[in-house]
């Protein structure tokens, strides 16, 4: 199911990486229009880029999303929207 979330808004996905399944969870920070990347550079320094997946455009309304990590940076992650669900807070 697809949610219309803005910035601000948490949310969970699932994802699957060297054989194991592992739930994140995080906040919105940048809603991406159809047909636009992510300006990354703007996220320099601020938040933990090295998960981050390429920037090419994606054909729907998409979602950067923070996840809050040990190293006291946030990652920052471009799941596919049809994964996210919203936390009730």
């Amino acid at each position: 199911m697809l949610y219309d979330f803005k910035v601000g808004d948490k949310v969970r996905w699932v994802s699957h990486a060297r054989g194991r399944w592992k739930e994140k969870v995080g906040e919105i920070i940048e809603v991406v229009p159809p047909n636009h990347g992510v300006v990354l550079s703007k996220y320099r320094g601020k938040y933990i880029l090295s998960r981050f997946g390429k920037s090419n455009p994606r054909l729907h309304t998409s979602y950067v999303v923070a996840v809050p990590s040990k190293s006291g940076k946030p990652k920052l992650y471009w799941p596919r929207a049809n994964q996210l669900e919203p936390i009730e807070t």
